[in-house]
């Protein structure tokens, strides 16, 4: 890629960062309570303004799909 295009690029992730920032704080300030997923342990909870998390579901497979395949294979 040329600078110019690499530029363009850069201007809108930057651009969409801002505006994801801003409407979490939105969201925020109207107490709606935003999805979130944690790599770590694969759940996803909802995070209130306040700062508490309430699980509502989890990963339901673990590893790659692949890998999955070549055990439901051998079984």
């Amino acid at each position: 890629m040329d600078e110019k295009k690499s530029s363009v690029y850069d201007g809108n992730n930057l651009l969409a960062r801002q505006a994801v920032k801003e409407e979490l704080k939105k969201l925020k300030r109207e107490n709606t309570p935003v999805a979130r997923y944690d790599k770590e342990s694969g759940s996803v909870y909802l995070e209130h303004s306040d700062g508490t998390r309430e699980t509502v579901g989890g990963r339901l497979r673990e590893g790659r799909y692949s890998e999955q395949y070549d055990k439901k294979k051998k079984a």
